[in-house]
């Protein structure tokens, strides 16, 4: 009785967390969980828990790996793909054209929120270009930034 009364009353009992304190003392909270910590350690893991695999379309030599939900979180048209019975559904196996390839690794280090330097304008217009084939509404908006230069890589 008396320690949850005290524990509900900590952070000040003034109401200004948006909790309410029910009958039996508990103060409601609002909680969450550390995403970007949970997508760094989902990207440091990508080689051992990774669904799918990008390959050059050329050669099919792999370029980068994903987990699926991380990938149609971002991207409506990978979301529809391997919604589908389309062979990327069956393989796991997505190709990406030879001009965006040098920069993939880049994209998917986006998706799971790690930094990404990009050095010139030519790489901020070919994410750019990726960005509209992919339907990545974030990577458009951060790669428009980046070439009228209103912003600046971190």
């Amino acid at each position: 009785g008396d320690a949850a009364a005290g524990s509900a009353t900590r952070g000040g009992g003034d109401g200004a967390d948006g909790g309410d304190q029910s009958d039996s003392g508990f103060r409601a909270a609002t909680i969450a969980s550390d995403v970007p910590a949970m997508l760094r350690r989902l990207y440091e893991s990508r080689s051992a828990s990774a669904e799918l695999t990008f390959v050059r379309d050329l050669d099919g030599r792999e370029v980068e790996t994903s987990h699926l939900c991380v990938a149609q979180l971002h991207s409506p048209m990978l979301c529809a793909m391997f919604s589908s019975k389309m062979r990327e559904a069956q393989t796991q196996r997505v190709q990406i054209q030879a001009d965006f390839v040098e920069l993939w690794p880049a994209v998917v280090s986006f998706w799971y929120g790690i930094p990404v330097d990009i050095a010139s304008f030519e790489d901020a217009v070919t994410l750019r270009r990726i960005a509209q084939y992919y339907e990545l509404d974030e990577l458009k908006s951060v790669s428009s930034e980046l070439i009228s230069g209103t912003r600046r890589s971190e």
